[in-house]
């Protein structure tokens, strides 16, 4: 202890800990505010912002203070809206924007957060509790924040996810917002039009409309939408046209178990040029006379397929003999 600290109030004293445990002795305003402002320690200039009342003073240290205890205690001593909203409203520093918008909770506060407050996390924070419709429509179709837009969709009317999905510019929200709409005109927009594949895929796994889904299968630039799309279409003609026009033989083979027309189901055994592809179709195949056709010396077809064409009729044929003796 130094000799001067005889003749000093012990919030003077050069001991920081003596410093401490006086403060809650000092007097004045004025001197807690000196102390919590000047102080060296941080303890002593939380411990006397802690014990200050004015609002302005607070505000200074929760935005000037380097020491982030320091302004989250100036912060915690706050208790009207309009410093509060200043802190909130306020870029830097993050964790007392942060700390101030959430001693906020009435509902004009919370609108003034989400409407003024630069820092996304703020506003966030005001999306979770408000409880104003509206206003969390607004924010689903304004906000600045794309991670903000989606969050308040989850909690908006049909119309508003529905105008998002359609006019959103960022690709994660009108995702998002395809999760949430019904089968449906905004739907069937989505899948056939979204300019992202990724948006376009998710609207396909949920469209129920077998003629949206046939008119994706045909003509979507992409191949991994029209695999989807493909996987959920029943029209057997929708198949066979995708059959002949796709150009993916991974597509192709996936519509053929489901194709109806022998005759093109014979043609593809024949002539398409991966073998994979052939087996698929002749797997399909079940009409004998084609089958016969196809085993013919003369059809042109590949010795393999001429084979396997003659080993199915033989199971088709074996299966009607049994058919026909379960009859008996």
């Amino acid at each position: 202890m130094a000799l001067v600290d005889l003749f000093r109030p012990k919030w003077r004293h050069s001991d920081w800990e003596v410093r401490l445990a006086a403060v809650a002795a000092v007097p004045d305003a004025a001197t807690l505010e000196e102390l919590a402002r000047e102080d060296q320690n941080g303890l002593v200039r939380a411990a006397a912002a802690a014990r200050l009342v004015s609002a302005d003073a607070l505000v200074a240290i929760a935005l000037s203070d380097p020491d982030a205890d320091v302004r989250a205690a100036a912060v915690a001593r706050l208790a009207e809206p309009e410093p509060l909203l200043r802190l909130a409203c306020a870029d830097y520093p993050p964790d007392v924007a942060i700390a101030a918008g959430r001693r906020l909770s009435a509902a004009a506060d919370l609108d003034q957060l989400l409407t003024l407050a630069p820092l996304a996390r703020v506003r966030r924070d005001a999306l979770d509790r408000t409880t104003d419709a509206a206003l969390v429509e607004r924010i689903a179709l304004l906000d600045p924040e794309p991670d903000l837009r989606a969050a308040a969709l989850c909690r908006a009317q049909a119309d508003v996810v529905a105008t998002a999905a359609r006019s959103d510019g960022d690709e994660g929200v009108r995702l998002v917002a395809v999760t949430l709409l019904e089968e449906g005109a905004a739907l069937h927009r989505a899948a056939l039009e979204d300019p992202s594949p990724h948006v376009r895929e998710q609207a396909v796994a949920r469209v129920l409309d077998q003629a949206v889904l046939a008119r994706v299968a045909l003509s979507d630039a992409a191949e991994s939408v029209r695999l989807l799309a493909v996987d959920r279409v029943h029209d057997p003609a929708a198949l066979a046209e995708i059959v002949r026009t796709d150009p993916s033989r991974e597509i192709r083979c996936l519509a053929l178990p489901r194709v109806e027309d022998a005759q093109l189901l014979a043609l593809v055994a024949r002539t398409a040029g991966e073998e994979e592809e052939r087996a698929v179709a002749l797997a399909a195949l079940r009409d004998p006379d084609a089958l016969a056709e196809l085993a013919l010396p003369e059809s042109g077809a590949p010795e393999a397929v001429r084979q396997a064409a003659l080993a199915r009729l033989a199971e088709l044929a074996e299966g009607e003999d049994g058919a026909l003796r379960l009859t008996e």
